[in-house]
């Protein structure tokens, strides 16, 4: 008996019923997702399409699940971006990736960059010393989307739980569904654009000098994040960026002023907010994937690959 598996935007046909086929428009090996050795697939609903449903994704892929993906944004509309947006991993079935390293450092101290960031002194992941992570760009992540069904809906709490009364054996949610919303605060992004060559960093600032609390360059974008008490409809904001890069420390680091900005609007969860339990689970077979879902401030994006990973090799 034939099977066929999803390869770019061809099928893969393997007469032989092996796990692994070589596609025949781009040579490549592919995961064959059906068939004698793996028995009946699970069916798989992933909600949202930023970067922890892409990791849900390649999850499934993995595993063999048949998956679709219900969201209110295509994946290319979701991946782009701002702020100290890098992956500390990649999925591991996209192909080979370079990562690029990052510069992570700090001026000031601790407490006065969390009094400016969270009104009160908390722990947080400002850097005493310096350092120098590997790293991987996000867009990386668009190689996970080929041959995904995509749905552009917005989804109700009830029309997620009806998913499971047609058929699909998980549903994996990237945005929260446990009412926990007083928790969430937005704050203003400043960005601006530059050459690629130049170094990529993040630096949090921990002095009262500036009002911006952490400055990041990632593949050509320079961002600024303020606190979540600020506008993103300041104008202040962009004379307070341009006055920044004459000053030192900032003037070699950052480079040139670039010829524009924009504004952008960021999330974050407040340091008080407690993880969500799987007692909260809205149904046992719906999961919340990523730090937004889980309510859970040290959630990676790659984290959602070991959660489905872990909950379909449970059937």
């Amino acid at each position: 008996m034939g099977e066929i598996s999803d390869c770019c935007s061809a099928k893969v046909y393997n007469p032989g019923g092996d796990k692994w086929a070589r596609c025949e428009a781009c040579h490549e090996m592919s995961l064959v997702i059906s068939g004698d050795w793996g028995g009946t697939r699970q069916k798989v609903a992933v909600l949202g399409s930023g970067a922890s449903a892409a990791f849900a994704v390649a999850a499934c892929k993995s595993i063999g699940a048949e998956v679709k993906v219900y969201s209110s944004v295509y994946p290319t509309e979701n991946i782009q971006q701002t702020g100290a947006y890098f992956l500390h991993a990649i999925p591991p079935n996209i192909g080979h990736v370079e990562p690029v390293q990052v510069s992570i450092n700090s001026i000031g101290e601790a407490a006065v960059y969390s009094e400016m960031q969270w009104g009160k002194v908390v722990p947080t992941s400002f850097p005493i010393e310096e350092r120098t992570e590997l790293w991987y760009s996000p867009m990386y992540l668009n190689r996970v989307w080929q041959s995904v069904p995509v749905f552009r809906e917005t989804l109700s709490t009830e029309d997620i739980i009806g998913l499971t009364h047609q058929g699909y054996d998980w549903v994996f949610h990237s945005f929260p569904l446990v009412g926990r919303h007083e928790s969430l605060v937005q704050f203003p992004i400043v960005v601006g654009k530059q050459a690629n060559h130049l170094r990529d960093f993040i630096l949090y600032n921990g002095t009262v000098q500036y009002d911006w609390v952490r400055a990041t360059r990632q593949f050509g974008n320079l961002c600024f994040e303020y606190p979540h008490t600020y506008s993103i409809d300041d104008e202040y904001l962009f004379r307070d960026v341009i006055g920044d890069f004459s000053a030192p420390p900032l003037a070699e680091l950052m480079g040139d002023v670039p010829a524009s900005y924009e504004f952008f609007c960021g999330r974050d969860i407040l340091p008080s907010t407690r993880p969500v339990t799987r007692q909260e689970y809205v149904r046992h077979n719906i999961v919340p994937i990523g730090r937004f879902a889980t309510w859970d401030r040290k959630a990676f994006a790659h984290h959602a690959y070991t959660t489905v990973e872990s909950h379909l090799q449970e059937r």
